[in-house]
């Protein structure tokens, strides 16, 4: 059985990265691997919190620096298999809160493509995703804008129509529901407030 190995390093490459994403109409052919990095950087300074949008105020603004390793084998022309992990880093550019860094959660996603029909010279494709998702490190989630993600396990179906024109353009929609599980605090008071913790500590309160 002959085996291919390609290694790409996609840092530069938006149209390499278009190959390896999961949203997309593209496969891996079968026995056929393909591993590398991809990077991203994203800065703002409002964001949403349920319906509240907020302002950063005196933290300034945040920034989200992201390197991901990524896998992809092809299982077969129809079924990749796709992998990735990625080391986040934040930082606030104003105030005394300090930015977290860490690895964040490992990701593995199934894509199967369910059909594949000729329409005036292109290709019509449907395709079928699932992926799932758990924490590798024990970073906090209750650190929000600057934690590096939820730290919950999470669980995502996605379905993805898919029109490939003659021209080697394509134009891609995709409809998919995700669910998160429940994520435990590390500070309670978060949750209970000062008068509740009051009363668990036995008559006392510290705060550190």
């Amino acid at each position: 059985m002959k085996r291919k190995i390609l290694l790409a390093i996609t840092l530069l490459s938006a149209f390499a990265i278009q190959a390896q994403t999961t949203t997309d109409g593209l496969m891996m052919p079968k026995n056929n691997f393909c591993t590398g990095f991809m990077g991203t950087y994203d800065k703002w300074t409002d964001y949403w919190e349920g319906n509240l949008k907020r302002e950063n105020g005196n933290i300034g603004s945040i920034s989200t620096t992201s390197v991901m390793w990524f896998c992809n084998y092809g299982v077969t022309d129809k079924l990749n298999v796709i992998g990735s992990i990625p080391f986040v880093s934040t930082k606030a550019s104003a105030g005394t809160l300090h930015g977290m860094q860490g690895i964040q959660d490992l990701m593995v996603t199934a894509k199967y493509r369910l059909l594949q029909k000729a329409i005036d010279s292109g290709k019509f494709r449907v395709f079928a995703v699932t992926s799932g998702g758990i924490p590798l490190t024990n970073y906090t989630p209750d650190f929000l804008p600057l934690s590096i993600g939820m730290a919950s396990k999470q669980a995502t179906g996605r379905l993805i129509l898919n029109y490939y024109t003659r021209l080697k353009l394509y134009v891609n929609t995709s409809v998919g529901y995700t669910f998160r599980g429940n994520v435990e605090l590390d500070r309670p008071i978060i949750l209970h407030g000062w008068s509740n913790l009051f009363h668990q500590s036995g008559g006392y309160a510290q705060c550190t």
